[in-house]
């Protein structure tokens, strides 16, 4: 009987084994951060003209106002385009061109309408017959802004207003809301500035924005390097020398322009071109860049978007100018489901790129957090001034960041937990694409892991998140590989029954030898039946019956 249990372990040991043998597939691109995720309205803030609201980490907004009605926009220095939806406003004093004019974005969403010119409050400013784009029921929203206010400079190719309104026979005064400012104020400077507050969720201060003015205690920012605009293309791009991660400059090679853009100034060799783009709410980055960053970290997936434990932290500083300007560890990642253990599991906020579209670097919030950001017009706005230019000036300590990061990631998953919590209580069925409350199964997920040393990806007798985590690093080369476990986490289950049918019968068979001690011996013993040699089944005296072997 024993060597039936031994036998029985020994196929489960077996099963262990088998479910070991992972299939590898490769690790596919996460899914880009979208500039607009479910979020919520933003909250009047009467001391802050711009009303700047931070809405769940993931887009900034301010507030413009049309016949004193309040309309959020998200604001975007990626673009130039200003859109809105106007369902259910009252447009009275609007001039419909008849126009038609559109905006499409990569998450399939579109901004359509005729161009209009109305008159808008913007903080402090009263801007006549600005034009933008109607766009009344506009799924480009996800209804929770009004719609887009772009901060970029006007570009032909890159603007939807300004291709609309040089093809144009209209008369239509065009510029937009910063141009017109900039207009109306000749004495004003052409800049606006940025500091973006940090938080995950909810509608908060979004930190500072002005225009024409510098937040105070901030004025040394006007000392700090220009750093020249090198693509007319509507988006404020510059050039990086490079990234240190962990102590280590990263060297690379740009993506290159691929004749995309066409060059305002030549740039340095062995730099990188950077995007700098509040519209984004994540950063994006040279594929190698990003394995360096991520290397030896379990990555999970579940239906297609990939996931690591939130207590990842890295030192990462973006170097410019000979300069470094380090990132917070905590902007790395971001909470986003919390699994059936009560495990909450974070998203990378830096995804990978392998062609240039905008820039060999897009520096989005996860970076401009770190940043006091100043944008200069320059001859973009009023002809006869310098060419245009951004200047940075670094908030984040690197040593204060990497000694605060434990305590606020565990307070941050607290509170992420606590909100999935209410969330889930309140609707089991309730999900959050943007904030992402959401429960899920390990049963669900697959995995993978960041190496930059070997192709071979290695597993020994690990079965759950937990268990990887504790057996260390595996490995693949820089393309990636990922691991599904979703079929060894089914079959644990087939194994547990296993292993509970083998810890009864040695119970049993204790048991049994056990009581046969303690009986009083009789001449006359109870007939035992014998069993004939090779059958499958033999009979035990007691109440348990036949045992398979």
């Amino acid at each position: 009987m024993l060597s039936s249990i031994f036998a029985t372990l020994l196929c489960v040991q077996a099963i262990l084994v088998s479910a070991l043998q992972l299939p590898i597939s490769r690790r596919n691109v996460p899914r880009s951060i979208s500039r607009r995720d479910s979020v919520s309205h933003g909250v009047l803030d009467p001391s802050d003209p711009f009303n700047f609201q931070n809405v769940n980490g993931l887009l900034y907004t301010t507030t413009i106002h049309i016949n004193g009605r309040p309309f959020e926009v998200q604001v975007d220095t990626g673009s130039s385009d200003l859109w809105l939806d106007t369902a259910g406003a009252d447009m009275t004093g609007s001039n419909n061109t008849g126009i038609p004019a559109s905006i499409s974005y990569e998450d399939q969403t579109t901004a359509s309408g005729n161009l209009t010119t109305i008159d808008i409050t913007w903080g402090n400013y009263t801007i006549k017959d600005q034009l933008f784009i109607n766009a009344p029921g506009s799924n480009a929203t996800g209804g929770l802004t009004n719609g887009l206010i772009g901060l970029g400079p006007v570009v032909q190719s890159q603007s939807a207003l300004a291709v609309v309104y040089h093809n144009a026979t209209a008369t239509i005064s065009f510029g937009t809301p910063t141009d017109n400012i900039f207009e109306m104020n000749p004495n004003l400077p052409t800049y606006v500035t940025f500091i973006l507050s940090r938080v995950d969720h909810g509608a908060i201060d979004g930190g500072e924005f002005t225009i024409g003015e510098i937040v105070q205690g901030y004025e040394s920012i006007l000392t700090t390097p220009k750093l020249p605009v090198y693509y007319q293309t509507g988006r404020w791009v510059s050039t990086v020398d490079g990234i240190n991660i962990n102590g280590e400059r990263i060297e690379g090679t740009s993506l290159g322009s691929g004749g995309l853009f066409p060059s305002a100034l030549p740039i340095p060799d062995g730099q990188f071109t950077a995007v700098f783009d509040t519209g984004n709410s994540g950063t994006v980055l040279p594929r190698p860049f990003v394995n360096a960053i991520f290397s030896n970290v379990l990555i999970f997936r579940l239906q297609g978007q990939e996931y690591m434990q939130c207590d990842f932290k890295a030192n990462v500083s973006i170097i410019i100018g000979g300069l470094e300007y380090p990132i917070h560890p905590l902007d790395l990642l971001r909470p986003s489901v919390v699994a059936d253990d009560g495990t909450v599991w974070c998203i990378p906020q830096i995804d990978p790129i392998d062609t240039n579209d905008y820039g060999d670097f897009q520096f989005g919030d996860v970076v401009l957090r770190n940043l006091y950001t100043l944008f200069n017009y320059g001859n973009w706005t009023r002809p006869g001034d310098t060419q245009p230019y951004i200047q940075i000036l670094s908030l984040t300590d690197k040593e204060k960041a990497w000694a605060e990061f434990d305590a606020m990631q565990e307070a941050r998953a607290e509170q992420f937990y606590a909100l999935n919590l209410n969330s889930t209580s309140s609707n089991d069925t309730e999900t959050s694409s943007g904030d992402s409350s959401t429960t899920v199964s390990p049963s669900g997920f697959s995995q993978s892991t960041n190496t930059q040393s070997s192709n071979t990806l290695t597993s020994s007798a690990v079965s759950s998140p937990k268990d990887l985590a504790a057996a260390g690093a595996l490995s693949h080369a820089d393309d990636d590989t990922i691991v599904d476990l979703s079929g060894l986490i089914r079959n644990s289950y087939v194994i547990i029954a296993l292993l509970v049918v083998a810890l009864l019968l040695l119970i049993g068979v204790l048991l049994l030898a056990f009581l046969k001690k303690l009986a009083p011996r009789s001449n006359n013993q109870r007939y035992k039946e014998v069993v004939p040699a090779g059958s499958e089944f033999e009979t035990l005296s007691g109440p348990s019956g036949r045992y398979s072997d």
